[in-house]
């Protein structure tokens, strides 16, 4: 193969770089479709959402898109398939108050959905989040007394009950990962910066038993 820098200008390099992937897009495969990429990340380039929820952001807290650098270990992917497929509010601004940002409904497909979940589960943070943290069994009951006695429900809402300032808790073990959890527990500001989660300096087994209940929580929330 000759070497073309000095024959063609950049922009005609570009050109058929463009010809080529048109020619050679796979048969019946969708418009957003980008050939040299997995069609989850073109569907997530597609759909923009590096607009709201990518590395470039400011900040992060109340009223914020969260970040998705680290989606697969944050998020269960059988979750993010139902949320794409009808988006709901979770978040709150201030108490009662929701965000002007809201995630919009892109009518996607189940497959299309389950194409961008699968993508975004390998975008993980295995130092941060190590998935085996968790192996082996939990004290559920002693998760569900830490809850009562750090008092959640006073920013969290749990099957209709609570305040409206954080996320609703009813489906968390739907939701989230445990390691995630866990980290986050431990150290809100440090996994999310300008969260309003209190650091309420729990015990490391507290913070484990803590997640053994809110993943056993598998309601349908009242989010919308």
């Amino acid at each position: 193969m000759p070497p073309f820098d000095h024959r063609l200008e950049d922009e005609e390099i570009w050109s058929v770089v463009r010809l080529i992937r048109e020619s050679f897009r796979p048969a019946g495969s969708p418009p957003w479709f980008a050939a040299g990429t997995s069609v989850g990340e073109s569907l997530y380039e597609a759909l923009s959402c590096a607009h709201c929820h990518g590395p470039d952001r400011e900040e992060e807290g109340a009223g914020i898109p969260p970040s998705l650098e680290y989606a697969g270990s944050k998020l269960k992917p059988e979750w993010v398939v139902e949320y794409l497929l009808g988006p709901h509010r979770m978040r709150w601004k201030s108490e009662g108050v929701r965000p002007d940002l809201r995630m919009p409904a892109f009518s996607l497909t189940r497959r299309e959905a389950e194409t961008l979940a699968e993508y975004l589960a390998l975008r993980v943070d295995s130092r941060r989040f190590p998935g085996d943290v968790f192996e082996g069994p939990g004290d559920v009951d002693e998760g569900r007394e830490a809850f009562e006695t750090y008092q959640c429900r006073g920013c969290h809402t749990l099957d209709g009950d609570g305040r409206r300032i954080g996320p609703d808790l009813s489906a968390t073990g739907l939701r989230l990962q445990p390691a995630y959890l866990y980290q986050f527990l431990l150290d809100p500001k440090g996994i999310v910066p300008g969260t309003s989660m209190k650091d309420v300096d729990l015990w490391d087994d507290e913070a484990r038993a803590l997640v053994r209940f809110l993943q056993t929580l598998h309601g349908r929330g009242t989010g919308q």
